[in-house]
This record gives C-alpha cells, structure tokens and sequence, in this order.
C-alpha cells in the first residue's frame, strides 16, 4: 500500500519524489514497537516528512490506555524529528460493526491530545 501510494503521487504530481519505508510486523502493537526501539532509530538516522502509526487493530477497544500511552510517546519523537505524525484509524471486525463508533472515539481523542492528524480508513 505505501508504495502504490508513493507510485499514485509521483504520478499525479510532476517532479515529485516519494520515499516509502515500511516497519511492520504481524499483529504488533505500537507498544511492541516501542520496545524493538527500531523506529525511534529510523526517525533519528533519516529526515521524515510524514509518519503513519497504525496499532494493531484491536487495541482502540481492548488496550486503550496502552494505545493513548504508546501513540503519545511516538507523536513526540515524530514531532521531535521534524515530521508530521498521522495516525491510520483502523475498522471495526465484521460481526462487531457497532465498535466503530468507539474506534473513531479513541482516534479523534488521540489527534486532539497529541496534534496528529488522523486518516479516518476504518471510516472509509
């Protein structure tokens, strides 16, 4: 996805170059990413524009306050580093579709404490 993005961008706009870098594993959670400390390593190695944090999708309901806590510590260090931080609302589980008004809760609460914009997917 981030780099069809990338390829969709420098399409559309003449000149423009996009870097994508991905540090994803299955099921990690923000906190886990925390901890590995790799991306704090990456904000500090390279010059970011932009940085999109997506936690593991069910943590907005089951693990809020790790969530609130986790995207606080990595807004800073974006913020800290020069670039903007977003924040990649995920989507409710097919058979739980009413924990989508929570989801959008737990997002719009996180860019108004921390400043980052959110990319309302789970919307969509």
């Amino acid at each position: 996805m981030p780099t069809m993005l990338a390829r969709l961008l420098e399409a559309g706009i003449p000149d423009m170059q996009v870097k994508v870098d991905v540090l994803a594993f299955g099921g990690a959670s923000l906190a886990a990413h925390w901890n590995r400390g790799e991306v704090q390593k990456r904000l500090a190695a390279q010059k970011w524009n932009a940085v999109v944090l997506q936690d593991q999708s069910t943590r907005p309901l089951r693990a809020l306050k790790s969530m609130q806590e986790h995207v606080r510590r990595f807004v800073d260090e974006i913020q800290i580093s020069g670039a903007k931080p977003y924040l990649y609302m995920t989507w409710a589980r097919k058979n739980d579709p009413a924990s989508q008004a929570n989801i959008v809760t737990a997002f719009q609460g996180l860019a108004k404490v921390t400043g980052a914009r959110v990319i309302p997917v789970g919307l969509a």
